[in-house]
């Protein structure tokens, strides 16, 4: 097959062939095998053009002499080394910075050996279009990548919200347990206010209950705003019948309060519902009745005291009224002396009721009424006139001329007192049954009763004192911290210790320092406390000092009795008494017993009792370093050679809390 020689080289080498073989042949050899000749060089000859020290066959550009294997590539779209790859590892890529941020958009990369107009090296910039989005922008919580890191609201985020562990899955969580994120986790919410975690149906969000539970998370357990509380009305007599006048509203029964709202007389625990009625005037069972089921007597006003009523003035009743008799024939009731059966006098008065004034005069023996209840004494001395001497009557029936509450017309009432002179004592009077109260604490126990129509000495209505030889100990008693139940309510120092109805405070003044010179005046120094309580950040009002003036013993202690009032003793430990103080009002004191007051003499704080003497003695003192360091003994705490009685004594005051 004829070999094809490019047309190219056929112009090159022709010429030259032909001028070489035309000397060694002749014509005709020539004109067949010089050609053959000349095809078979032409392709298997490979040559250098360039003179780049690469043969065509291995040279990518055999034109180019900077163009060769292994050359340096240099930066110029071309490939120089011949690795068909065009300015491999010298392009630098590009990005356009449209926000002007210094970092280019990753999108818009262009690879070249100098940067194009717009164009930066550094990429990375995820939002082109806003110049605080770029890989060194600050990561916030907006929904946005703002460092272009790939991660939206990342855990870098500067501005994460504070979620909180919601086990029980009611939309509020635990305070205590909780991540900073952006976005809430699972099982997380933004509300902390759960108070437990592990109960969906105590939140904030609920309703108070009665079950021993704060639902509502207010810090109070079945408080009065429990929908389920009951209303509670106050029995103030103790009778187990309550006022339905007087009110509260709670889970549980405060003292004195029962559910019953049925007493029509809560100041007497005789009258209650279902009580026995008895012929007294009053609703005893609080059916709205006085006295069913007994026989009414009908009684007439005497007003003049005569013993004869009048015909007019009219009550039905099953007891004695006073003021009131059974007979009703005076015809003139207001004049003692003029009724029926009278003996007519010389007094220009129609004593017999006949009609006729002063007719057939009689003499008449009188007697003396000492006490002027019209009533006289049978002792005497008789006077014998036909009309009275002033002092004088003709009754000879009163028992005890000195007391004009007794006479036979007065009603019998619960004193111990045959009231009405017919030689008993409280007849027909309802009894009831007192019980034996020894401390005389108000409070009695069931052993020992008598029935009785009104509370005898030593003994109460109630039988409900847990120890009857301790004055201190009964039902509503204060409890102090003595290891014992003091209130009866079968727990041992529940709550004692403290009031939160009062605060005591000392000041920085004493009675001995110039400061002092007010205390001559008690308002004065009342004064003092409330602007120095006011000043030093104690809400209180009623502000008292609890010293006295110094023409007076000072009151150096105080300790409260619940139920009796407030005992107040002076430096020799005499019974002060508390009017003088206190004007009498009934107040709960903080218990002293147990605490004494030390420290800045103004922070109105109680500060325990450090045991350095026994519970009962405390000194309010100021100057003196240490408890009962000034030569006072702990065995007799009102020893008058100490300091705390002897030396500057703070000035104390106490206040009523707000």
């Amino acid at each position: 097959m004829r070999a094809i020689v490019p047309f190219f080289l056929m112009l090159t080498l022709g010429p030259a062939c032909s001028s070489s073989t035309d000397k060694e042949a002749g014509p005709e050899e020539s004109s067949s095998d010089d050609t053959a000749a000349s095809e078979q060089d032409t392709g298997d000859e490979d040559i250098d053009s360039d003179g780049d020290g690469y043969l065509a066959s291995e040279d990518c550009n055999d034109a180019d002499a900077s163009i060769y294997p292994d050359a340096e590539e240099v930066c110029d779209g071309v490939d120089n080394d011949c690795d068909d790859v065009v300015d491999e590892d010298l392009l630098t890529s590009y990005y356009a910075d449209l926000d002007g941020d210094g970092f280019g958009d990753i999108d818009s990369q262009v690879d070249a050996c100098e940067a194009p107009e717009g164009m930066i090296a550094l990429g990375g910039d995820c939002d082109d279009t806003d110049a605080d989005i770029n890989p060194s922008g600050v990561e916030y919580c907006d929904d946005i990548d703002n460092n272009c890191d790939g991660e939206v609201d990342g855990d870098d985020a500067i501005d994460p919200s504070d979620w909180y562990q919601d086990i029980d899955g009611d939309g509020y969580g635990d305070i205590d347990v909780f991540i900073s994120a952006c976005d809430a986790p699972e099982g997380y919410v933004a509300n902390n206010t759960d108070c437990d975690d592990v109960r969906g149906t105590v939140n904030p969000g609920m309703m108070e209950l009665c079950d021993d539970m704060d639902n509502n998370c207010d810090d109070l357990v079945d408080d009065a705003s429990s929908i389920d509380a009951s209303e509670w009305y106050r029995d103030a007599d103790g009778d187990g019948f309550g006022n339905p006048d007087s009110t509260m509203t709670a889970c549980d029964a405060p003292v004195g309060y029962v559910l019953d709202a049925s007493d029509c007389d809560d100041s007497d625990l005789r009258i209650y519902p279902e009580a026995t009625e008895v012929c007294n005037g009053a609703d005893d069972n609080c059916d709205g009745t006085v006295d069913e089921g007994f026989p009414l007597e009908t009684y007439y006003r005497d007003a003049d005291g005569d013993g004869h009523g009048s015909v007019v003035d009219i009550i039905l009743s099953c007891t004695p009224i006073a003021g009131y008799v059974t007979v009703g024939d005076d015809c003139d009731d207001a004049e003692y002396w003029s009724y029926p059966g009278l003996a007519e006098l010389c007094d220009d008065i129609d004593n017999d009721c006949d009609g006729v004034i002063d007719e057939e005069l009689t003499w008449v023996d009188f007697v003396p009424d000492a006490d002027g209840d019209g009533y006289g004494s049978a002792a005497g001395p008789v006077v014998t006139e036909c009309s009275p001497p002033d002092g004088y009557v003709i009754d000879t029936t009163d028992c005890d001329d000195e007391d004009p509450e007794v006479n036979p017309a007065s009603i019998e009432s619960c004193n111990g007192v045959d009231d009405n002179c017919n030689g008993e004592l409280d007849e027909g009077l309802p009894t009831y049954v007192y019980y034996e109260d020894l401390d005389a604490d108000g409070f009695g126990v069931p052993d020992g009763t008598v029935d009785a129509c009104d509370t005898p000495e030593g003994y109460a209505e109630v039988d409900t004192d847990c120890d009857d030889l301790d004055d201190e100990t009964y039902p509503g008693a204060y409890e102090f911290c003595d290891g014992e139940d003091d209130d009866c309510d079968g727990v041992i120092d529940d709550d004692c210790g403290f009031s939160r109805n009062f605060v005591l405070f000392v000041t920085d003044a004493s009675i001995s320092s110039s400061e002092s010179s007010w205390i001559e005046d008690r308002d004065a120094a009342n004064a003092y406390c409330e602007s120095y309580g006011e000043g030093a950040g104690i809400d209180g009002t009623d502000y008292r000092i609890v010293y006295s003036t110094p023409d007076e013993n000072a009151k150096d202690y105080l300790v409260y009795e619940g139920g009796v009032g407030h005992n107040v003793f002076d430096s020799s430990g005499t019974l002060v008494d508390e009017e003088d103080l206190w004007d009498g009002t009934d107040i709960r004191l903080p218990d002293m017993r147990s605490w004494t007051i030390t420290g800045t003499w103004n922070d109105g704080e109680f500060h325990e009792c450090s045991g350095s003497y026994p519970a009962g003695s405390w000194p309010i003192c100021q100057y003196c370093d240490q408890k009962f360091a000034c030569g006072s003994s702990s065995d007799n705490p009102f020893e008058p050679g100490a300091c705390c009685w002897t030396g500057n004594r703070a000035i104390v005051c106490m206040a009523t809390i707000d």
